[in-house]
């Protein structure tokens, strides 16, 4: 069984296709097939030249066509099968019929049956080599037709034996019976294994995919509960943003109603602007103005920070410079900052352990009888500008809060003249970054600034101030709170 194997196999290569690999193991079963039950014509025709040749040379042909089937030509080696076989079959049946061996029946199916070769060894895409093999069968048919008609062999004597040639034929077409049987048992065999493997490749994908899909299905469930989750975090981060504006909201309302009403500074500065640009809705800076008799208090203040934080600063420096401003605001405004220092620091103490919240601030108060005004700062200077010349006063480097080095602050006493510009700012405008080279705007480009402007109707100035800081910074964000006021002072 295994040499049948081998030789059925013989030809076979992993490069051919399934289709074809299987008719090139049918051309060798039918090789086989051909060349052993037509050995025994060797042996019955021995006295018999004519017949000798005829069954010799099919034998010859077939093993010619196994052995180029082997060595990896197999249309050709097919081809010959196909030929050989119909060459045997006619010539086979001519000698069969004359010597009246057997009937003409059977000779027919058996002629029928070789005219259906081409079409189970070649595929479709070989048509070529089925209609030629056809072509070859039609030639036999009729030489088959002429034979049945009638062949004179001349002196040709041929002594067959009917009764073997009839056990010949017998076994021959049981040989090929039995054969075919087996074979096509294991092509069956085969498919059958090949389906069952593939209907256990394909229940394995089902389990496999009915697995995925569960898993599938689990994380859905968890993604919809995280999105569920996450949809309801959204709505309270929406629902505690709302709050929070809100309440930064009426802190600005609170910081608003704190800072001096714009009303009044008009009534008591007769030309004056004040730029407030806080960064964030909320701010760290404020301004002051206060009227006391013949005295006209007024300061510019930054808190440590800036939005909510600097904002509750502001509130606890407003109320406690109003306070203090009460008490020594008309006399000396170096004693009115020393005594809001102490104030800032007690609330400091008493409520928090935090010593690094402080404010800077410049303070002034004009005696409008005298014009003579007293200044004390906490880090923010004042500029005046007289006759074109800017004069700068500088501040006490303490702030309002805790300091390692105290210092008391120091009261400048400045005589005004008529149309002199006062000007009082925090550091958020020279402090902005900004420019080409992204540096700080600076100290020095400020005061040129307000020395270049200084002549302009003073909410010119403020218009020019806003367009110069927005220019400087572009693109870049406001870094902090930006406070400014400007008097023109009229005796």
């Amino acid at each position: 069984m295994k040499i049948s194997s081998k030789i059925a196999n013989s030809g076979v290569h992993k490069k051919n296709s399934t289709e074809i690999n299987k008719l090139i193991e049918i051309s060798n079963i039918f090789n086989l097939l051909f060349i052993l039950p037509v050995l025994p014509f060797i042996f019955f025709a021995r006295t018999i030249p004519s017949a000798l040749t005829l069954t010799f040379l099919p034998i010859l042909l077939h093993l010619i066509s196994f052995l180029i089937v082997n060595i990896g030509y197999h249309k050709l080696g097919r081809f010959i099968f196909a030929i050989t076989t119909a060459t045997s079959v006619y010539f086979v049946g001519a000698f069969s019929l004359i010597t009246e061996a057997t009937d003409g029946m059977a000779v027919k199916f058996l002629i029928l049956g070789t005219i259906l070769l081409p079409f189970v060894i070649f595929t479709k895409k070989e048509w070529k080599l089925t209609i030629a093999t056809l072509a070859i069968d039609l030639f036999y048919i009729s030489t088959f037709n002429f034979a049945n008609k009638h062949i004179n062999l001349g002196d040709v004597n041929i002594n067959l034996d009917t009764p073997m040639l009839r056990n010949i034929s017998i076994l021959t077409a049981f040989s090929m019976f039995v054969s075919t049987f087996f074979y096509y048992k294991k092509i069956i065999t085969q498919n059958n294994k090949q389906l069952e493997y593939a209907n256990n490749k394909y229940i394995a994908i089902n389990r496999s995919l009915h697995d995925k899909k569960k898993i599938i299905e689990k994380q859905n469930t968890a993604l919809e509960n995280t999105l569920t989750l996450v949809e309801q975090q959204q709505n309270e981060m929406l629902e505690y943003n709302q709050n929070m504006a809100a309440s930064i909201s009426y802190a600005k309302t609170i910081q608003d109603a704190l800072l001096t009403r714009t009303e009044f500074i008009n009534s008591i500065f007769s030309e004056h602007f004040i730029l407030f640009q806080p960064k964030e809705m909320v701010s760290g800076d404020f301004y002051y103005a206060q009227r006391i008799e013949k005295y006209i208090i007024f300061a510019v203040a930054d808190c440590t920070g800036h939005g909510v934080p600097g904002g509750f600063l502001t509130m606890l420096g407003i109320t406690n410079l109003h306070s203090s401003v009460k008490k020594f605001g008309t006399k000396d405004t170096g004693k009115t900052l020393n005594l809001l220092r102490t104030k800032i620091k007690n609330v400091f103490s008493e409520f928090s352990n935090r010593d690094q919240d402080a404010l800077d601030i410049a303070l002034c108060s004009i005696n409008t009888k005298t014009h003579i005004m007293k200044y004390s700062g906490a880090y923010n200077p004042l500029v005046v500008i007289r006759n074109n010349q800017l004069i700068e006063y500088k501040a006490t480097r303490n702030p309002i809060g805790f300091y390692p080095t105290e210092q008391p602050f120091k009261t400048h006493k400045i005589k005004l003249e008529n149309n002199d510009r006062i000007y009082i700012y925090t550091d958020g405008f020279q402090d902005q970054i900004g420019g080409e080279r992204l540096k700080k705007f600076s100290s020095k480009k400020f005061k040129e600034l307000l020395t270049h402007i200084h002549k302009l109707p003073l909410a010119e100035q403020a218009n020019v101030l806003k367009k110069v800081n927005k220019e400087w910074r572009a693109k870049f964000e406001q870094v902090d709170d930006i406070t400014i006021m400007g008097i023109k002072y009229r005796i």
